[in-house]
């Protein structure tokens, strides 16, 4: 992000005519592009970036339609809203979602999110990252996530 955000300044400040000329040319054709301006708005407000490495991430389950640990998720109501932002459960399981949210309740959000896949449990962190995913029913793995990040 630095890297970008230094080559852009350095673009947009030129001094010279020449450059400023092909500059404005080839943003002007580019960003008439609404697929160049859409790469462009997702590179500046850091969107794309994904974290599948992290070791703050666990559980992944396989054949779910939906984003993996690490990989950013969007919702109606933004991630980590409100006065003490929290992780967000997206699933279908409401009896079981309470647990998590009576034993955590300094970490997860009181109400529970729809899920992208109805056969899986996303735990969001609350800047909209997936800290863990699950076959639904695997409440485990998403206690396991909570444990880690309670201590």
């Amino acid at each position: 992000m630095l890297a970008d955000s230094g080559r852009l300044t350095s673009i947009a400040m030129t001094k010279n005519p020449v450059l400023q000329q092909l500059r404005n040319l080839v943003a002007h054709h580019v960003l008439g592009f609404p697929a160049a301006r859409h790469a462009m708005a997702e590179r500046l407000s850091e969107t794309f970036f994904g974290y599948p490495k992290s070791p703050l991430n666990s559980g992944s389950a396989a054949g779910l339609n939906g984003p993996a640990p690490g990989d950013r998720i969007v919702d109606e109501k933004p991630f980590g809203s409100g006065n003490a932002p929290r992780f967000a459960l997206m699933a279908t399981d409401e009896s079981a979602a309470k647990i998590m949210t009576e034993k955590y309740p300094s970490l997860v959000e009181a109400s529970l999110r729809t899920p992208p896949d109805e056969k899986g449990i996303w735990l969001v962190r609350p800047d909209g990252y997936v800290a863990a995913v699950a076959d639904d029913g695997d409440w485990k793995t998403i206690e396991a996530a909570l444990s880690r990040i309670a201590l």
